[in-house]
Formats: structure tokens, sequence, C-alpha cells
């Protein structure tokens, strides 16, 4: 398993091993005093198996031991498990939620900042690898993802956005209508309305130009030039996708797009058309 891939699986664990506890503080009307002391329970139980996932991880890289980001999730985690003792914090909805999501901002944080090779160059015709890759780089995003494509396809959102970090801020960009084909048009509004009713204006921006000549691909502070659409990866030629350095010169590229495009959704238009 590459690299990249076993991070983007650490993610996902964390996801699960958070989730229950989530679950407590979102959905409060369904827990009792008792249910939620075998919820964190089951999370102290279930905490040394991930890190026996992140201790593989930060070890398999030849060369290389990660040791200090094991340091970091085992202090996390166990300061939060420390928070336990105190069983009021468990029936505080608010207190507990902030506590959560400053522990799994810490350990994300720890695992993402692990180096790994993500440029690829993908063989003709091998659409499931390619979407495999592309999906594993986008789902280590925590921050911010700004994708630019004058054929952005409605496929994109359930592929490769619909289970970000909910801490993501997505921007997309693409040609206006006019130079679309109508029913394609019709169905991007379709689905990025649907995705705009979830992730709302304060997390994701619909946007619009005619000034685009490259793809382009940001994830946090990384930079990537696209040789295709992701919608169509893998389908019929090479695709590749190539990490360019995030210096000032290249993200202006990136910054010039944006500046010069319409915002059909977002912060200054809250009413997706």
């Amino acid at each position: 398993m590459a690299r990249t891939q076993e991070q983007a699986e650490l993610i996902y664990k964390l996801g699960l091993l958070f989730g229950p506890l989530y679950d407590t503080v979102n959905n409060p009307q369904n827990h009792t005093q008792q249910t939620r002391t075998r919820v964190a329970a089951a999370f102290v139980n279930d905490s040394p198996a991930f890190f026996r996932s992140v201790r593989n991880f930060t070890e398999g890289e030849v060369g290389y031991d990660y040791g200090f980001v094991m340091d970091a999730v085992h202090l996390s985690v166990y300061q939060l498990h420390g928070k336990f003792q105190h069983a009021a914090i468990l029936h505080d909805s608010v207190q507990l939620k902030q506590h959560l999501n400053d522990t799994v901002e810490r350990v994300k944080s720890a695992i993402l900042s692990i180096p790994t090779d993500a440029i690829g160059v993908f063989d003709a015709n091998t659409p499931f690898a390619t979407y495999t890759y592309i999906k594993n780089l986008i789902q280590t995003t925590s921050t911010r993802l700004v994708y630019i494509d004058r054929y952005l396809q409605a496929t994109v959102f359930y592929r490769y956005l619909f289970d970000l970090a909910n801490t993501t801020n997505v921007t997309l960009i693409t040609w206006e209508e006019f130079k679309r084909k109508k029913q394609e048009w019709l169905t991007l509004m379709d689905i990025s309305r649907l995705y705009a009713a979830e992730r709302t204006v304060s997390h994701y921006r619909l946007m619009t130009t005619t000034q685009i000549h490259d793809r382009w691909l940001v994830l946090d502070d990384r930079l990537f030039s696209l040789g295709g659409s992701i919608a169509e990866a893998g389908h019929g030629n090479d695709f590749t996708l190539t990490e360019i350095p995030a210096i000032p010169a290249n993200l202006a590229k990136v910054d010039s797009v944006i500046n010069n495009a319409v915002e059909l959704f977002g912060i200054n238009h809250p009413m997706h058309p």
C-alpha cells in the first residue's frame, strides 16, 4: 500500500474511533448516562488498536522514524482519556464536543505532518487505480481544497468530496453556464445545491469564470497541476498529477483565477441558484 493511501486510511480510522463519541454529543436525545459511559469505555478500549496502526505508519519508511508523531498522538488521546475521569464531562455536550474537536485536530495534524510521495503518472484505462489514488490524497485535506476545472462534473461531489473533514473549506471553479452543455450544467447545479445545503456558506464556495486554461488542485498548503479532469481520470488516456512547489509565484496563478471569478454560492451569495 502506498504511503499516501496508508495516511488516508489512518484518517479514516481516526473517524471510526471518534465517531461514537461524536454521536453522543450530536444526538444527545439517543443516549443515557449509562450509554455515554459505555461509549467512553469502548473508546479507551479501542484506542490501542489505533495506536498500533499509527506506530506502523510512523515506522514504515526505511531510514526514517517518526516516533515524535507517535508521541504526539499518544499524548493527545491520553489527555482525552483523563477527561473521562470527571464523569460530568460526558454529560456536557458542548464541553465534550470542544475536547473532541481539539483532540481530533491535534491527532490529524500530527499524522498529516509525515511527508508522503504524492506525484503520480497513471496509465490509460486504469480508472479505479487512478480514482483511489486521488481520493486518498484528497481525503487527507483538513483546511483548504480548491479545484479549478473548465469541465467540472457533478460526479466529482460524490466521488471525491462527500466525506471531507468538516474543517475543510471547499472552493470549486468552472466555466460559466453559456460555455457548458445545458444538461451537464443543470445536473451540476442540482448536486451542488444539495452539497451546499449540508456544507453551508462557511465551508463551500462555487464560482465561475471564462479565464481558465489549466486544471489546478490545492490541498491545504500543497499545489498540484492535473493533466485531465479528475471526473474522467484514467479513462482512455494517461493521467498526470504533478505536485508544483507552493511558492508565491505559482500560488498567484490560482489566486488570479479565484480573484477574477464570479461567486454563485458562498459568503457573498448564500442563496444557491
